[in-house]
C-alpha cells in the first residue's frame, strides 16, 4: 500500500468505532450473591437434583473442613467440590469444557453459586489440594455414604491423561526412560 502512495488510516477514537455485539459475560461465582427467589427456569442438568437428598444426608461441609479442603468466602470448598461433582455426574469429560454451561442456572444451583467457577477455577482448584487429604476425605466420603445405605462399588473408572516430560535421553536408543 505505501508503494502505491496510500498512507495509512489512523486510528479510529472509541466514540468513531461501530457498536458491534460482543461475547456475553458471565457474573463472577460468588455463594454471597446466590438468587433463591421463586423463579422457573430451563436447565440441561436437571437430573443432577436427583443427588440432593443423598448429598443433603452427609455431612460434606464439615468433611471437607477436616481434611482441610481449601475454599474462599466466595466460593467455599463444599461449592468447589459440588461444581466438580455435577460436571462429573452430568458426564462432562474435562473441566475445561464447562465454559459452554457457564449460564445454566441449574448447573449453578446445584452447586450453590451464583454462576458455576470458569474453568480457569475449577482446572486450579486441584492443584491447591494437599495430596494427603484427597485419602482422608475418600475415607470419610465412602465411611458416609455407608451411612445412609449405599454401597461402594466393586469397580473403578481409570481416566489416563498424557502427562508431558522432559526426556534427557532422547534420541539415545540404548537408554530408557521409565515413568512410574
Amino acid at each position: 500500500m505505501k508503494e502505491e502512495g496510500f498512507a495509512r488510516r489512523p486510528m479510529r477514537r472509541d466514540d468513531e468505532r461501530p457498536n458491534h455485539p460482543g461475547p456475553a459475560t458471565a457474573d463472577v461465582a460468588d455463594v454471597r450473591q446466590l438468587n433463591l427467589s421463586k423463579r422457573q427456569f430451563r436447565t440441561r442438568f436437571g437430573g443432577l437434583f436427583l443427588f440432593i437428598p443423598f448429598l443433603a444426608s452427609i455431612p460434606l461441609e464439615k468433611m471437607l473442613t477436616k481434611t482441610h479442603f481449601p475454599g474462599s468466602i466466595k466460593i467455599p470448598a463444599a461449592h468447589a467440590i459440588r461444581s466438580l461433582l455435577a460436571l462429573k455426574l452430568f458426564g462432562n469429560a474435562r473441566h475445561s469444557h464447562i465454559m459452554s454451561h457457564v449460564f445454566d442456572e441449574g448447573l449453578a444451583l446445584f452447586a450453590g453459586l451464583n454462576v458455576i467457577p470458569k474453568r480457569a477455577f475449577l482446572t486450579e482448584y486441584s492443584c491447591r489440594i494437599n495430596p494427603v487429604s484427597h485419602p482422608e476425605l475418600m475415607h470419610l466420603w465412602f465411611d458416609a455414604v455407608s451411612d445412609i445405605g449405599i454401597t461402594r462399588g466393586v469397580s473403578f473408572d481409570l481416566d489416563f491423561h498424557t502427562i508431558g516430560c522432559f526426556n534427557p535421553n532422547r534420541g539415545n536408543p540404548s537408554q530408557k526412560l521409565t515413568i512410574l
